[in-house]
């Protein structure tokens, strides 16, 4: 399509003229401090990577993603780097659906060096791809938009020119502790795991209405740090360097202010308020009420299971009757060994035909209770762990409560 490489031959003329007023950076996603991106959702993490989907009014460029990547240590050039990096945001299977609509655009990109070029993509997507010298290290930044027609690639260039330029432009990529965005911590007063639930509505393929348990944890320490969900080091100590070497969106630190009133910021900028319910007897966020609960001693013991098991039709009045089944067990034995099974099958039928898919895995080892979690190690000497607590009317791991009948 002629049309898309004459857009993109202006794209390295927006990027160069852009120079607008940078807003306060109140969020972070690894070696990047940033403003969210007006318009667009909050963002969701996955592999190393910060995805953005368009939420633009009369949703426009309703298809469009923006992506921000984790830093890479690499000396060689933006060409390589680029290259080498063609398919960090897609399947690396699908290399062989980029084709490259001209030649490289040398730009200058949050006062760094950088490489632009543009690909059609999966024949009806537009991607720009910006690889950036952060010196011995480069980050890869991205956009992609799906298309039908040149009202629609118009749309998302304008989006891209107009909107994302901006965006990336006002990036600060920072190194080392000193730039994080998250302040030091005071000794505070809390500590101790808090538990709390809610339930989450919401409607399955086959139409019905499916309500799920959300837990929420929070593992306060004395040092002032905070994590939300399972602390990797345990429920005792934290490592603020080490977590913060892996950019863990989820630690951070608490503030007490007076003692009814708890202020949380996370590492990426996160913030979040916490309010003294008295007749709770429960720290409240206004969603859910957060009651502290007992870790479950070092070296005890299990013996029982964890199990579950869901299943959702199809859509009704798609012709197809069957559905999605999935299952899962484990059990835990007082010799601290444990065994598994986990099994996922689809099927359905329709006019002239129907299909099964099924697959299964058994899994065994051994477990320990340290430091708050449930440490497990299957035969291939894989290691994964839960937080493991006692809320009052059972013990729950992870997500699951134990079943010891």
């Amino acid at each position: 399509m002629s049309s898309m490489k004459s857009y993109l031959r202006l794209l390295p003329i927006f990027a160069t003229l852009w120079a607008g007023p940078l807003p306060a950076q109140d969020r972070q996603f690894g070696d990047i401090l940033y403003d969210p991106p007006q318009g667009w959702d909050e963002g969701r993490e996955k592999d190393g990577v910060k995805i953005f989907l368009s939420d633009l009014p009369g949703d426009r460029c309703e298809f469009c993603y923006v992506f921000l990547s984790t830093s890479q240590p690499d000396t060689g050039t933006l060409g390589r780097f680029l290259i080498d990096n063609l398919t960090l945001f897609e399947d690396p299977e699908d290399r062989d659906d980029f084709e490259a609509l001209g030649a490289a655009d040398a730009i200058e990109m949050a006062g760094r060096p950088a490489l632009m070029r543009g690909y059609r993509f999966d024949g009806r997507k537009l991607y720009i791809l910006i690889a950036v010298d952060l010196g011995d290290r480069k980050t890869l930044l991205g956009f992609r938009g799906s298309f039908s027609d040149e009202d629609e690639l118009r749309e998302i260039s304008d989006t891209f020119s107009g909107e994302i330029i901006p965006f990336f432009d006002g990036l600060t990529f920072v190194g080392g502790t000193d730039d994080q965005l998250l302040p030091v911590a005071t000794a505070g007063e809390m500590s101790g795991v808090w538990w709390g639930w809610r339930q989450v509505v919401g409607i399955g393929l086959d139409g019905m209405t499916r309500i799920d348990i959300d837990h929420e944890i929070l593992v306060f320490y004395p040092d002032g740090h905070v994590y939300r969900g399972t602390p990797p080091g345990g429920v005792d100590t934290i490592d603020r360097n080490s977590m913060m070497d892996a950019f863990d969106p989820d630690f951070g630190i608490y503030t007490q202010n007076g003692r009814r009133r708890i202020d949380i910021t996370y590492a990426d900028g996160r913030r979040e308020e916490l309010t003294w319910n008295r007749s709770e007897r429960a720290w409240s966020d206004g969603t859910i009420d957060y009651r502290e609960v007992t870790p479950v001693a070092d070296g005890t013991p299990l013996d029982g299971g964890l199990y579950d098991f869901n299943y959702t039709g199809f859509t009704p009045g798609s012709g197809i009757e069957g559905g999605i089944a999935s299952s899962s067990e484990t059990t835990f034995r007082p010799d601290g060994t444990f065994t598994g099974d986990s099994f996922g099958s689809v099927s359905g039928n329709f006019d002239g035909g129907g299909f099964t898919f099924s697959d299964g895995d058994a899994q065994s080892g051994t477990y320990v209770i340290e430091n708050g979690l449930l440490i497990m190690t299957d035969r291939r000497g894989e290691t994964s762990a839960e937080i493991i607590f006692d809320t009052g009317d059972g013990i729950l791991i992870g997500d699951q409560f134990l079943d010891t009948e």
